[in-house]
């Protein structure tokens, strides 16, 4: 990738990667800068989690003889008999080239691969583009309209339209956009942005003696279910079962860190789960008992986890979706920068089964 226009000639090749081959690439890729940002939902450890609940994983890359490529993790999942299989792509493909007809080439390339993936029952792929831009000022955040990521999704129109492909508009498994905070500001400019109320709540429950400290070990799942089920009862989210917890801790293994404040006798107040790649660390679940959200300790361990990511060199905090105004509201109050991504297609692979599972995914979304 020397930054010249490719020759017409150029080839490029698509083939299938184990796990650590991909993990390979896409590290190598963050590590000399040229793949900005390296989403965790792109990641192996990723797709073990994933497995939980009867997900596998491929990953399939095109590659030109340059060295340009684009590739993603597809996520597999059987459906019920008569509609064969699902493959899933979350936040990509990604594409790493320098040159503009490199990556037109290599995501032509790949869309044209995507074919293959019939030989493993696919009748349909849920494509989430991964690209982002800012919302503008003004710009409602939780839907930002289409004109806005319009030129995210053109390259990959164009890219479906040469592999002779039809894409359909899909909705949005993960979160539409999300807030980002630049962690290489520092962090007295980052905190220093937060909202002097966010400040207020953390001195608060530090000065109450509460401390965020991360936990790990056989009780760290065991702490994180707690929690989650005293948010899934009064929110009403899906409660998980222990053996959830567990799994989900065992497949990130360091790229996960989960921060808890207890009270004075041991109680768990509330938990915090991050997950981190090299560039990016994500706020992934986490929340307070009753007590705990009396007490500001999910101020107290958000700010506990900016700062941690910080000092372990992540360049961004990724928030983690603004669903509903409410949340986009209180996420502003940290700072950072709303961010729009490309949206969803779906690229149906079997004519008759794949309708099918369009119109299914409509009624019954697609599922975790």
């Amino acid at each position: 990738m020397n930054g010249t226009t490719p020759h017409a000639t150029e080839r490029v090749a698509a083939h299938r990667e184990d796990a650590d081959a991909w993990s390979a690439r896409l590290g190598a890729a963050a590590g000399t800068g040229a793949l900005a940002e390296l989403p965790f939902i792109q990641s192996v450890e990723h797709a073990r989690g994933h497995a939980f609940t009867g997900w596998t994983a491929v990953r399939l890359v095109a590659v030109a003889s340059s060295g340009a490529w684009t590739g993603a993790q597809l996520l597999l999942r059987r459906l019920p008999r008569p509609l064969g299989s699902i493959a899933y792509v979350p936040r990509g493909p990604i594409t790493v080239a320098f040159d503009p007809g490199e990556a037109s080439q290599t995501r032509s390339a790949f869309a044209a691969a995507l074919r293959g993936v019939r030989q493993d029952g696919v009748s349909l792929v849920r494509i989430e583009l991964g690209e982002q831009c800012v919302v503008p000022p003004g710009v409602d955040e939780v839907a930002p309209p289409d004109a806005v990521t319009a030129s995210l999704r053109a390259p990959w129109l164009a890219a479906f339209a040469d592999a002779g492909l039809r894409p359909h508009r899909a909705d949005c498994v993960q979160p539409r956009s999300s807030r980002l905070l630049d962690l290489r500001q520092g962090l007295d400019a980052l905190t220093g942005a937060y909202d002097p109320e966010l400040r207020r709540y953390e001195a608060q429950a530090r000065d109450a003696g509460l401390v965020a400290a991360p936990v790990g070990g056989v009780d760290a799942p065991d702490q994180l279910k707690g929690i989650m089920d005293a948010v899934a009862a009064r929110t009403g989210i899906r409660r998980r079962p222990a053996a959830y917890f567990r799994h989900l801790l065992a497949s990130y293994g360091d790229a996960a860190e989960l921060l808890v404040v207890r009270d004075g006798d041991g109680t768990t107040l509330g938990a915090h789960l991050s997950v981190h790649t090299s560039t990016t660390s994500t706020h992934l679940m986490g929340g307070a008992t009753d007590a705990g959200l009396h007490r500001r300790v999910p101020v107290l361990l958000q700010a506990a986890a900016i700062r941690r990511a910080a000092a372990r060199g992540s360049r961004t905090f990724d928030l983690w979706g603004l669903p509903t105004a409410g949340l986009a509201a209180n996420k502003a109050k940290w700072g950072g920068e709303a961010h729009a991504y490309a949206g969803a297609v779906d690229l149906v692979l079997d004519p008759r089964r794949g309708p099918l599972v369009r119109a299914a995914l409509r009624l019954r979304g697609l599922g975790r």
